[in-house]
């Protein structure tokens, strides 16, 4: 019975340190296509030249949030330091549970600056972004609410991660080494 139990442990351990790694990686290769910019943003192939137009207006508009390059480097910070904790965890180190939970808590951190500055974002541009969408009463872009949505979700997720981390049995398996 003993032995099962540790296998489950060993299990749940291995699968909170690849979630842990595949979090950070997701993370840092979003961040990377933060940094470089503007670059594909592109028109419904479809629509016509005065809504290609605001389109890629709307686009921009929403692209150009000053915090942009700041958080998107401090994104792959942070999730670098989530990789180096999974595997941690994998190699169950000492000092595992320390660099997963800093790093989840950063990371929770981090979604809270970035949705809040989307947010913040939205409300500044808001009077440009009712011109520049004039043409586009339907568009998806213009009522979103996505960002708020995205980052309630993301918190979420580092939240599980951050109680899966303080599991009796994590914190057991880690020191069992």
């Amino acid at each position: 019975m003993e032995n099962e139990q540790r296998q489950r442990r060993g299990a749940s351990l291995l699968f909170l340190a690849f979630f842990t790694a595949c979090l950070g990686t997701c993370g840092a290769c979003e961040g990377a296509f933060q940094l470089q910019g503007d670059r594909y943003l592109v028109a419904a192939p479809d629509a016509s030249p005065e809504e290609a137009d605001a389109q890629l207006e709307v686009a921009a508009l929403l692209a150009s949030n000053p915090n942009r390059s700041a958080l998107a480097a401090s994104r792959i910070v942070v999730s670098l330091l989530l990789v180096w904790g999974g595997f941690m965890l994998m190699r169950r180190h000492a000092n595992a549970l320390w660099w997963a939970r800093n790093a989840a808590v950063a990371g929770a951190l981090w979604v809270v600056a970035q949705t809040l500055s989307a947010y913040r974002h939205r409300l500044l541009i808001a009077d440009d972004l009712a011109t520049a969408a004039a043409l586009l009463p339907d568009s998806p872009q213009v009522k979103s609410t996505w960002p708020l949505l995205n980052g309630a979700i993301v918190l979420v997720v580092y939240i599980y991660l951050l109680v899966r981390l303080n599991h009796p049995d994590i914190k057991r398996e880690v020191g069992a080494k």
